[in-house]
């Protein structure tokens, strides 16, 4: 680990700035994920399947997205860590890297943005696994239905074959 020179500070400073622009990012791409989860609620609702295959792949392409958002964003956080010789950005003196500020606000939104797309998230696949449960229902009622016409058609039909004979 390298040796923290005061000189290092206004480096410091634009990383931080940069990991406050990717932090931005990605908070808009999980927003725009918190939009599409109501209207994925209202396809499952109506059972909807190209809806459903549209919104999940929306948020396929914003979750792809977040992964290399996060992935840079891991390595300036390396890179802070490495040069301010600190084990988190908690320790970052907000009065020496004021841009810390805005790293721990947008973190929390992030937070709170995520936990909402949880809790959707949470009744979609509830509600998914509720319609998956009426089809099974339904599937297994029409197999018994399926199994009681064909009993009685094969019924019918040996009498019919017997019929003929006499």
């Amino acid at each position: 680990m390298e040796h923290y020179r005061a000189g290092d500070d206004n480096m410091a400073e634009n990383t931080i700035y940069d990991m406050v622009s990717i932090i931005e990012e990605k908070l808009e791409l999980l927003k725009h994920i918190l939009d599409v989860k109501p209207k994925q609620k209202e396809a499952i609702e109506k059972e909807d399947i190209d809806a459903i295959e549209s919104s999940l792949s929306t948020i396929q392409k914003q979750i792809s997205a977040i992964d290399q958002l996060d992935s840079i964003y891991a390595d300036k956080l390396k890179e802070l860590k490495d040069r301010v010789g600190v084990e988190s950005i908690e320790e970052l003196d907000h009065t020496k890297f004021p841009n810390t500020i805005a790293l721990r606000d947008r973190i929390k939104e992030i937070r709170s943005v995520l936990e909402a797309i949880k809790i959707i998230d949470d009744e979609n696949i509830a509600l998914m696994n509720d319609k998956f449960q009426e089809t099974k229902k339904k599937l297994k009622n029409l197999r018994k239905g399926q199994k009681v016409v064909k009993g009685y058609s094969s019924d019918h039909d040996e009498t019919m074959f017997i019929n003929e004979r006499n």
